[in-house]
């Protein structure tokens, strides 16, 4: 039942974040959207910054899915695949991207993981492969990422 009900918080916070600025999300209107007070949520989610972690954990799985590299070709060659699709995204998932990609809460977990952010991975373990120069791994990795 408790996994039903974050997943249901989860989901309505999704809804919300792709017709609605994330900024604007409270938890009150989430809780009620989701059938619950907002004490209620509390038993779920400690607070906003974990129903964002999770809800971002998820939308990227699925932002992920939307990725068709063609794994066949060059490393090179797939980063610029995975950039041509953000910019399509960015185009046609905007709130969502925003939320992904401009969202503070979310900022710091990315440089802390990248496990549970597939496209993440993905992008760093490409990245990996190209580098030849003088930084390590992180710092090109950063480079490409910011140029993404």
């Amino acid at each position: 039942m408790v996994k039903n009900t974050d997943e249901k918080i989860i989901d309505e916070t999704i809804k919300f974040i792709r017709d609605n600025d994330y900024q604007q999300l409270s938890l009150r209107k989430i809780s009620k959207k989701a059938g619950l007070t907002t004490g209620a949520f509390y038993k779920h989610f400690k607070n906003k910054d974990e129903l964002f972690y999770k809800t971002s954990v998820k939308l990227s799985e699925q932002i992920f899915e939307e990725i068709d590299v063609n794994q066949e070709e060059a490393a090179s060659e797939q980063l610029l695949q995975i950039a041509k699709k953000f910019c399509q995204l960015f185009q046609t998932k905007t709130k969502i991207m925003n939320f992904l990609f401009f969202n503070p809460s979310l900022i710091k977990i990315y440089q802390e993981s990248s496990k549970e952010f597939p496209f993440l991975k993905i992008s760093q373990n490409l990245a990996y492969q190209i580098n030849t120069g003088p930084l390590d791994n992180e710092q090109f990795f950063n480079q490409i990422w910011a140029f993404i």
